[in-house]
């Protein structure tokens, strides 16, 4: 990958066009894969950490011609009406002197697949904008911010995004790339997912003038450095403490951590954000197991927003629970996935929130399915 520098884009940009939309910093965040931030609100200043296994800055195979990169969200890493605030992305430009623009895009799933709808009716929002990178700075971390309640809740239920890179006459001195997690062969970044979930594909690409995305690169689990980001609604991601990648014992959230493997010594693990309790009541955080998804989700009773249960309720049980901080994040420690019979290695998990003595209603996080071995 060329140029790793990295600097934060807190470019507020107001837009003309479309004034729902701005370029900030964010909040609540998510996976959209691999790159997990954390933004610890305890302590002064607040901690941030990122992790993430980025071995490329990538066009896909577009070379100096317009492209569309997609990173999709596949129904295992994200299923629940989270309303998304923004997103964030990792960019580069190889020239930073020049002004690039960039068209961004939250597009569907098509229905029965993991592939983009690339209809009009599958554009669900589209921005477009400057990327300014200061003299010398080739790449920078970028977040896309809307507007709470403008144009109105965006519900984060099987959708991506879309990169839209203008042509770059001069490639490779010059033009526009994001940074990612190929699957490329020997190279020790690669994603490290077992058969039969290393056949999976997140990322696409659509060349200028063509119709129909194809696999990045024409490979499976490659990945985008993408996350989601949210204004009040409770998270819930799951991460591994795997050997994975050589280096000892680390904490993964990538497609690692939603097939975990029981053979290379992976601990399976969740950690929940959500908006916490404005009254200050410290909150009881639960974690409820189950095989499989209700036919319908049905809405916790007496309490609105998007709170729903999506797990059949006659096959759960309860697996951990604990006190989360007043800004509602808790960690779930990591179990030996070994432990987990192998009748019960996939699974899917939710978490709930309450609020003893409060006057403010339980929170439920989305679900999240595991599939490992």
């Amino acid at each position: 990958m060329m140029s790793p520098r990295r600097s934060r884009a807190l470019l507020l940009l107001i837009l003309i066009a479309t004034p729902a939309l701005v370029v900030a910093h964010g909040q609540y965040t998510k996976p959209l894969f691999n790159a997990e931030v954390l933004i610890r609100t305890t302590g002064a200043p607040p901690v941030e950490w990122i992790n993430s296994k980025a071995n490329a800055s990538t066009r896909g195979s577009a070379g100096g011609d317009a492209t569309t990169l997609y990173m999709m969200d596949p129904p295992l890493n994200h299923t629940g009406f989270t309303d998304v605030l923004g997103w964030r992305f990792f960019a580069q430009d190889e020239d930073p002197s020049t002004l690039e623009w960039m068209e961004f895009k939250s597009v569907a799933l098509l229905p029965g697949t993991t592939a983009p709808d690339t209809s009009p009716a599958g554009e669900l929002l589209t921005l477009r904008f400057p990327l300014l990178f200061p003299a010398g700075v080739k790449a920078r971390e970028w977040n896309v911010v809307r507007i709470p309640t403008m144009p109105g809740p965006l519900d984060a239920v099987h959708h991506g995004v879309a990169l839209e890179l203008p042509e770059a006459p001069n490639w490779p001195n010059d033009g526009l790339s994001i940074h990612a997690q190929l699957n490329l062969p020997g190279d020790p970044l690669r994603l490290r997912v077992q058969a039969p979930f290393d056949q999976e594909v997140y990322a696409y690409e659509r060349l200028d003038g063509s119709s129909t995305p194809t696999p990045l690169g024409g490979r499976t689990l490659d990945t985008l450095l993408l996350t989601h980001e949210y204004a009040t609604d409770a998270v819930l991601q799951t991460f591994v403490m795997s050997n994975a990648y050589g280096a000892g014992p680390e904490m993964l959230f990538g497609p690692e951590s939603l097939h975990p493997d029981s053979t290379r010594g992976d601990a399976l693990g969740f950690f929940l954000q959500s908006a916490g309790n404005s009254e200050g009541v410290p909150g009881i955080a639960m974690l409820v197991l189950g095989p499989r998804l209700a036919p319908t989700p049905m809405r916790w009773p007496g309490i609105g927003g998007n709170n729903f249960i999506y797990l059949d309720p006659a096959a759960c049980l309860l697996l951990q629970a604990g006190n989360p901080t007043a800004a509602g994040e808790f960690t779930f420690p990591a179990i030996p996935f070994h432990a987990f019979p192998p009748a019960l290695r996939s699974f899917w998990v939710q978490g709930v929130i309450a609020y003893p003595g409060s006057t403010e209603p339980v929170r439920v996080t989305d679900a999240v399915g595991v599939q490992g071995t």
